[in-house]
């Protein structure tokens, strides 16, 4: 059995309560997002979502000063939201990815890469396994990063989360 608990004991199911958020637990102790995977219809959900939100186009849209909007194509971001967020993914793919880790993990983490200039040139994901937040004196969020044997410090601003 792969619950850790009765599903008929418990009396509060609201969308807020803790018991949405318990771990669930098979015979061998806690399941990981690998191991439920292997569960078809988990495989199954989560590649319905990921491929839905990652079909799903996203657009850039200015608003006009008489309260109309238009397409931004101009826009900087454009070109790396709607169609290339790094050099080795396309937008569908990339949306895939962070739905999927969203999905399992319940977190999606992206480094905001820039040039010389400051411009945004791309959007790496980064494993959520390997991200920690952390909250500064300041209420603003920080993330601890594991990269292999080393660990880096990013900003709320380096970190699409």
């Amino acid at each position: 059995m792969f619950l850790s608990r009765d599903l008929r004991a418990a009396s509060d199911r609201g969308p807020t309560s803790d018991f949405w958020y318990q771990p669930i637990l098979s015979a061998n102790g806690p399941v990981s997002p690998d191991q439920a995977l292997r569960l078809s219809v988990v495989w199954a959900c989560v590649k319905v979502l990921s491929e839905t939100v990652g079909s799903t186009p996203i657009k850039l849209f200015r608003r006009l000063p008489n309260g109309g909007k238009e397409r931004a194509r101009d826009h900087p971001l454009y070109t790396l939201i709607a169609q290339r967020p790094n050099r080795w993914q396309t937008a569908m793919e990339w949306r895939e990815l962070m739905q999927g880790h969203l999905s399992l993990r319940g977190n999606a983490y992206a480094e905001i890469l820039t040039d010389a200039r400051g411009r945004i040139t791309d959007l790496v994901p980064l494993h959520p396994d390997r991200v920690r937040v952390e909250v500064t004196d300041g209420g603003f969020p920080r993330y601890r990063v594991r990269d292999g044997k080393s660990e880096r410090m990013m900003l709320w601003s380096e970190m699409l989360h």
